[in-house]
């Protein structure tokens, strides 16, 4: 296990120094118009493969201990099965990375699934359809109304202080 925190650490290493060089560069159409085959290679495919290891590995122990911590606390919304877990991961990797709306889309719904779960913790319901057709009606729309966005935060604010009021943990 020593190793592999050594290989991890000196990759990493050799990994910022990639960052940090290929932002450099006397290219005048600049960093967006570089394309993956145009940064250079400072680790082998080994090399590669031993990072992509590592930082599965790692990450996957980390996770398992949190998981597992939580199910002996017996937390139970916040406890997940492996299956659960991998079944998300998976259709996040599998995604077209390419496409940064995607993953923004991912990271957005993630964050309101942890607010739809913490209010149910407070008793609070909420229809995930009718969150999606308001998220997809505002998102496309040309424009945002201030004055309406400015009501509607007073409104959910307001909302949410009485749900607190009303169950306090």
């Amino acid at each position: 296990m020593k190793q592999l925190i050594t290989i991890f650490a000196g990759l990493s290493i050799v990994m910022l120094a990639v960052g940090c060089s290929s932002g450099s560069g006397s290219d005048a159409a600049g960093a967006d118009s570089a394309s993956m085959d145009s940064v250079p290679q400072f680790v082998t495919a080994a090399e590669a493969d031993t990072l992509a290891y590592c930082v599965g590995y790692l990450n996957g122990s980390d996770v398992n201990v949190e998981r597992i911590r939580l199910q002996e606390e017996g937390e139970p919304n916040s406890a997940y099965s492996a299956e659960a877990y991998m079944k998300g991961f998976s259709t996040a990797m599998n995604a077209d990375e390419a496409s940064a709306g995607y993953t923004q889309g991912v990271q957005a719904a993630r964050e309101i699934i942890f607010k739809i779960e913490e209010l149910r913790g407070y008793g609070v319901e909420i229809n995930r359809e009718l969150l999606y057709k308001a998220l997809e009606q505002e998102f496309s729309s040309d424009s945002v109304a201030m004055p309406h966005m400015q009501e509607l935060n007073s409104a959910y604010n307001q909302l949410l202080q009485r749900a607190y009021d009303m169950n306090p943990r």
